[in-house]
């Protein structure tokens, strides 16, 4: 494939700042002809590149492709995908138009398919649209076709932090040759449509209603071909149809209605008469709890032969099938989370009034505001910008580079890798103050170590003895086997590891493994949003450090398994991976704050039982760094930050990335000979 040309007029430079402009963060694909991006892209997922950093990147002749990130970064930006090739996402989209017709959906379909869509190298549709009044999603998927092995995603998003190959960059791997993505007519970066969070459910809600096709079952009460649900796929559990779902029967929805209901069959599914109808016309319906409603009778005016939702019979009965009224009077019902509208007047908390010196001149109202900002600067105060800014506090390393304070780390691998081998021996190192990979102990600590993996005595007892600890030497290790806590994904799960935290005065806690925590199902992101919600949060305002354990998915190369959010709430990410018969490789797939060292290669001994550090595959980096050190004549005493040798390279005119500087390349520049520092350079040399 040639490449494209890199002066500032080539289309695809043209393109990427168009999307820059939009407020799009734009980053290459992958050199590899593939629709992954750019090497270690997930830092700019959180902060936007510089035009001159796309620029720089584009110039280079190296890359073919641009996409974009969704979500925060680019200004609250989703991407709703129908999958191609053409003629089939085309049909699928009419689809979608004529449910808009039905469902009372038109204006907002019109809005979406006359802003921002673009058609990738393989057919698909790509709809952009900007939340204006609430976060981006996580990616979604919205429906499904096809049978068994062959069942496949026809519609999903791209949500918080997902990646979007993006026009005109050419044909990837797995696209016909010589096709390209291309915006469809009128579309453009720039138009982009804002629409509200409740415009954003309303139309997930209605691709899948249009789209999702039910997969025929022994246990379906009919025999009919496959055919488009109204809406039996997925919907966000917090939404008001949600909501309505979990909480409503069957029976709440269509007795009112006038329907009968009859027998109830071993499989779950019950019979029911329609309104008007007798007992001897047979059966006119049945339903499943936890499942669809399928009407055989042409006498209604359900659709027949369709697996129907319970929030699509209510819209139908109740609405006239309008989606948007059925959500507004769902949610005017208490259903779903609250809507934003304007806040009634503040009261102050229960036994937050205190008391004021009495002031002759003052009105209850205004006395009331005085109680209510002395609350507020007590209980919400600002950040001090000017005390932040003086603030050279370096980060507090636990286990350099692997854990610091107060942070959220995840570590995964593939299974029998021997994760939880090393992480009991990183645990029992911090316990007793030891250090780990070649960096010095920082002190003993408290840590509290979750298991719900490893057998007491078959596994962590003989670990330990091999490592060479006994029971006095671990005063400081706390662990907790297979607790009887309840789902660290709900309240009383956060609240009683929190008790464990605060009882046994833990600075760090451990859970090996996570996806055996949380009661949720570990593919959904709601599950991790609420293990964020309730436990993770909590550990992070009371200054806990966590690191959790976690399994790979199938495909290794894919991070760990389970739903996107799962990545989402943690501070860094780091993979185990065996090289060899006692070799691995201990990566940092991605973090929100410097690492210093993103990738281990360790060794694993016996006699004692140990991983050490196989060679410095950094040396050669680090004595460049010190280099450049030296020559900006940087001060050794006192004693230099971080913060203060990387803003002195700076001014030096030296490019320099964030996290470079850690404490021990500080450490090592202060330790070297005088004689060994040379003259000062000259900025930008």
């Amino acid at each position: 494939m040639t490449e494209p040309d890199p002066s500032p007029a080539s289309p695809l430079l043209t393109a990427a700042r168009s999307w820059y402009d939009a407020g799009f963060a734009v980053i290459p694909s992958h050199e590899d002809g593939g629709k992954r991006p750019f090497g270690r892209w997930k830092e700019y997922a959180v902060t936007r590149p510089t035009w001159a950093e796309v620029e720089g990147w584009l110039s280079t002749g190296r890359y073919s492709g641009i996409g974009v990130i969704c979500g925060q970064v680019s200004g609250g930006v989703e991407m709703v995908e129908i999958e191609g090739p053409a003629e089939a996402a085309v049909e699928r989209l009419g689809r979608v138009m004529a449910a808009a017709d039905r469902y009372g959906s038109r204006d907002l379909m019109g809005v979406v398919a006359r802003g921002c869509v673009e058609q990738s190298a393989g057919g698909g549709l790509h709809m952009f649209v900007r939340i204006g009044d609430g976060p981006a999603k996580p990616n979604t998927k919205l429906a499904m076709a096809g049978v068994g092995p062959n069942r496949h995603v026809i519609a999903e998003t791209r949500g918080e932090g997902g990646f979007v190959i993006v026009a005109p960059t050419p044909a990837r791997k797995g696209h016909a040759a010589g096709t390209s993505y291309l915006f469809l007519q009128g579309s453009a970066p720039a138009g982009v449509p804002t629409i509200t969070a409740e415009q954003r459910d309303e139309l997930h809600l209605l691709l899948t209603m249009a789209l999702d096709e039910d997969e025929p079952s022994q246990s379906s009460p009919t025999s009919s071909p496959v055919s488009a649900s109204a809406g039996t796929g997925t919907v966000d559990p917090s939404s008001p149809f949600g909501e309505f779902r979990a909480r409503t029967t069957w029976r709440d929805i269509l007795a009112p209605a006038g329907w009968r209901e009859g027998p109830t069959e071993a499989d779950g599914h019950t019979h029911w008469t329609r309104p008007g109808g007798t007992t001897f016309e047979g059966t006119s319906a049945t339903t499943l709890e936890d499942g669809p409603m399928y009407v055989f009778s042409t006498s209604t005016d359900l659709p027949a032969e369709r697996g129907l939702t319970k929030e699509y019979v209510y819209a139908h009965l109740n609405h006239g099938g309008d989606l948007a009224a059925a959500s507004r009077a769902l949610r005017e019902a208490g259903y779903g989370s609250a809507p934003v509208a304007p806040l009634q007047p503040w009261e102050l908390p229960p036994g937050a009034a205190g008391s004021l010196p009495a002031v002759a001149d003052m009105t209850d109202e205004q006395v009331a505001a005085e109680m209510r900002a002395n609350w507020v600067a007590t209980h919400l105060p600002r950040l001090d910008w000017e005390v932040l800014w003086a603030d050279e506090t370096e980060e507090e390393w636990i286990v350099e580079p692997l854990l610091a304070a107060r942070r959220l780390v995840a570590l995964y691998s593939a299974p029998k890798v021997g994760k939880s081998l090393l992480m009991l021996e990183i645990a029992a190192a911090v316990a007793c103050g030891r250090g780990m990979f070649g960096y010095p102990g920082n002190g003993p600590r408290r840590t509290l170590y979750v298991d719900f993996e490893n057998d007491p005595r078959g596994d962590t007892r003989a670990r330990l003895i091999d490592m060479g600890y006994m029971p006095a030497d671990l005063d400081n290790l706390v662990m907790l086997s297979f607790p009887t806590i309840a789902a660290l994904d709900t309240e009383d799960g956060a609240k009683q590891l929190m008790a464990a935290v605060e009882h046994y005065r833990a600075e760090i806690v451990v859970i090996d493994t996570v996806s055996r925590s949380v009661e949720g199902d570990e593919n959904e992101n709601g599950t991790w949003l609420a293990f964020y919600r309730s436990t993770g949060l909590r550990l992070k305002q009371a200054g806990i450090a966590l690191i959790r354990l976690d399994h790979s998915g199938k495909d290794a190369t894919k991070g760990q398994r389970g739903g996107s959010a799962k990545s989402g709430d943690v501070d860094a990410i780091w993979q185990l991976r065996k090289t060899g018969e006692n070799s691995l490789e201990l990566e940092c797939d991605a973090a929100r704050f410097p690492v210093p060292e993103r990738l281990l290669r360790l060794r694993r001994y016996d006699g004692p039982l140990r991983h050490q550090i196989e060679g410095d595959e950094w040396k050669a980096e680090r004595d460049s760094l010190l280099d450049k050190m030296a020559k900006a004549g940087i001060p050794k005493e006192p004693r230099p930050s971080a913060r203060k040798c990387y803003d002195a390279l700076r001014a030096a005119g030296l490019t320099i990335s964030s996290g470079s500087i850690s404490r021990s390349v500080v450490d090592a520049y202060c330790s070297r000979p005088e004689a060994w520092a040379a003259p000062t350079i000259a900025a930008g040399e």
